[in-house]
């Protein structure tokens, strides 16, 4: 039950947990895409709680490299009890949700890396809507 309470009729797609580490000298930070519409601080904050427990990650990781983003997925259930606006928690869903990101994490930290260049540009985005 997402957004609203609406219910799904059926799955189109399985959704989806997408982790890139990124690596610069000393730094190093952990993105992640989760296909739901909002993520808590709760998850957040257990997620990273199990990486520094398990040394998965360093226990200096700072909070600030472990950065979320919720593909803003209407149909999902919700990820944080705090905002049942945002439709129905579900902890079976929560849970795993909690359990794939782990996953991912775990997975790409494990991977051979490769040296990249990465290049941004910024653009003004004033005039866009926001949701």
């Amino acid at each position: 039950m997402g957004f609203g309470n609406a219910l799904a009729e059926h799955i189109d797609d399985a959704l989806e947990v997408n982790t890139i580490i990124v690596k610069d000298g000393n730094r190093t930070f952990i993105f992640i895409s989760i296909d739901v519409l909002f993520i808590g601080d709760l998850l957040k904050k257990e997620i990273l709680t199990f990486l520094k427990s398990k040394k998965i990650i360093d226990k200096k990781f700072p909070e600030d490299n472990l950065i979320f983003s919720a593909t803003h997925n209407h149909q999902a259930p919700a990820c944080d009890p705090e905002k049942p606006g945002l439709g129905l928690f579900d902890q079976s869903f929560y849970n795993q949700v909690k359990n794939y990101t782990i996953d991912t994490i775990k997975e790409a930290i494990s991977s051979k890396f490769i040296n990249v260049r990465l290049e941004y540009i910024e653009a003004n985005t004033d005039s866009l809507i926001v949701n």
